[in-house]
């Protein structure tokens, strides 16, 4: 029966017949067969084909759950082989949100690539939901984001603290008498806003002010929402959207007022057409992190990976509030 796991593997992943012979290069009618063989061979039935798409039976079940831990050893033992073979070669999966697979990894593969060449590196961008979907199943590596993993399912090690800030329209009159606590870019980049010494703008003064949100279950979305309720008020939003450098642009646009990173002007476009103003309140801190599968065999190309981010982005501790706080 375990001949035909991987046959069965893609049909429960696809939940489909025709879809998965595809992808296993086989017509329909073989790889039907194959699944047949191997219900007789158990004497149970895996599939329900009775419902579309088609689903497990419990006996099916039973058997996805074996398989994925057969596969999960699998993968395992194909990273302790390559580093036995070659301590400084192998291949990693990372993978990163818009923002991270745009500007903070790829400064950082390109600097790690230089020290270790035989390490060849992919780097996919995605949702934060579907990374963190992909690294329980083991299609990639490392994952760099910006919330708390659950550290039931994923191990995590700090890499930066990033700090948000606010990106407001230049035509909007409210900056006219803020000049006082109003940022450059280059002062971003300077760090004048992580100076004590720096004030910080009272957010409610904004609140007759159009905002741009990041959509429900995005963490800098959650956290803009808990940063206006702490200051006393419910924004107007004038548009949801998916990414932070998407509501940084729409903001030099002059469409609204978006919560965005001192990150994304250090590594990524430090615009002119905003005005940048500190936000006081632990809830402007939070940390990027390097994750992966809990319990997964850490190759040598992945420890290297992680050294290198240790030690070239150095994590400092700063008091950081999870929005699940009360």
């Amino acid at each position: 029966m375990l001949s035909y796991m991987k046959y069965i593997y893609e049909v429960y992943k696809e939940r489909n017949f025709s879809k998965a012979a595809a992808n296993l290069g086989l017509s329909q009618p073989a790889l039907s067969t194959a699944v047949k063989k191997a219900e007789k061979e158990a004497g149970v039935v895996i599939f329900d084909r009775s419902v579309s798409p088609i689903a497990l039976t419990d006996a099916g079940r039973v058997f996805i759950e074996t398989v994925e831990r057969i596969l999960e050893e699998e993968h395992n033992l194909m990273g302790r082989l390559n580093d036995m073979a070659n301590l400084d070669a192998g291949h990693l999966k990372i993978g990163g949100s818009n923002f991270f697979s745009s500007f903070i990894l790829p400064h950082a593969i390109s600097h790690f690539s230089r020290l270790h060449p035989g390490i060849t590196i992919d780097l996919i961008e995605a949702h934060s939901a579907q990374l963190n979907e992909a690294l329980l199943a083991d299609e990639l590596d490392l994952v760099m984001d910006s919330f708390d993993f659950d550290r039931r399912h994923y191990t995590s090690y700090p890499v930066l603290t990033e700090t948000v800030i606010l990106a407001v329209p230049e035509s909007f009159s409210v900056n006219k008498t803020l000049s006082q606590f109003q940022l450059t870019a280059e002062d971003i980049r300077q760090k004048k806003h992580l100076q004590d010494v720096f004030p910080a703008v009272n957010l409610s003064l904004f609140r007759q002010e159009p905002f741009l949100l990041l959509r429900k279950g995005n963490d800098m979305g959650e956290r803009a929402l808990a940063l206006c309720k702490e200051a006393g008020f419910y924004p107007k939003v004038s548009m949801y959207l998916d990414q932070l450098m998407t509501s940084y642009h729409v903001s030099c646009m002059g469409m609204g007022i978006a919560f965005i990173t001192d990150k994304l002007i250090v590594y990524g476009y430090p615009r002119s057409e905003v005005r940048f103003y500190k936000v006081e309140s632990p809830l402007a801190k939070r940390n990027i992190v390097l994750a992966h599968k809990r319990n997964r065999y850490v190759t040598q190309a992945m420890q290297a990976f992680l050294t290198f981010c240790k030690n070239n982005y150095p994590y400092r501790t700063q008091k950081i509030a999870s929005l699940d706080q009360p």
